[in-house]
């Protein structure tokens, strides 16, 4: 399989993660999706998110 330049497959490494941008450069930092206060979603919002700026959990 062919992969773009300087793609790292998270499969490949150790961890099964890498820290790599896949977006654009202009959808970077886009927020897709805000818990509303409806059923489940209002406790997702108030947990911490798995992966913040790039750092593993732990």
């Amino acid at each position: 399989m062919v992969r773009p330049r300087g793609y790292r497959h998270p499969l490949e490494d150790p961890r099964g993660w890498v820290e790599q941008d896949y977006l654009p450069e202009h959808l970077a930092g886009t927020r897709y999706y805000q818990p509303s206060e409806h059923g489940r979603e209002a406790e997702m919002k108030d947990r911490p998110p798995f992966r913040e700026s790039g750092s593993l959990p732990g």
